[in-house]
């Protein structure tokens, strides 16, 4: 899976919106996560009413139009395409949703979703500041 960071890979300010593609999917069910500099949980996709759980596998999906804020520093993305829908993981994730330092509980939550399900996980650092 690849996954990139738009418009570049560069040190990005305060307010500058960013998108992500994520590309070569094998799979079709999507979950996207920020992992931010201190700790913090951001249930990215699919959050919304309107988001779909199904993305079309022969095609890149982005998600276009967020908004660099703190915490500064480094983040990361973390895109997971599954063979079915992590429902339960789903609903764990957003209880966890802008929560600090429950890194561990996420990590077990995804290692028990993950378990008899076919995956492909990336994870893509980015870098912002509060100024140029």
């Amino acid at each position: 899976m690849a996954v990139k960071l738009l418009p570049d890979d560069k040190l990005h300010p305060q307010g500058q919106t960013v998108s992500f593609e994520i590309g070569n999917l094998k799979y079709p069910y999507l979950t996207l996560v920020n992992l931010t500099v201190d700790g913090q949980i951001y249930f990215l996709y699919p959050s919304l009413q309107k988001d779909t759980l199904v993305v079309p596998v022969n095609k890149p999906f982005r998600l276009d139009d967020l908004e660099v804020t703190e915490p500064f520093g480094a983040d990361h993305l973390l895109a997971i395409v599954t063979d079915k829908p992590l429902t339960d993981f789903h609903e764990k994730i957003k209880q966890l949703d802008n929560s600090i330092n429950s890194l561990h509980e996420f990590v077990q939550s995804l290692v028990f979703a993950l378990r008899d399900t076919k995956y492909q996980i990336g994870i893509h650092a980015n870098f912002t500041t509060s100024h140029l």
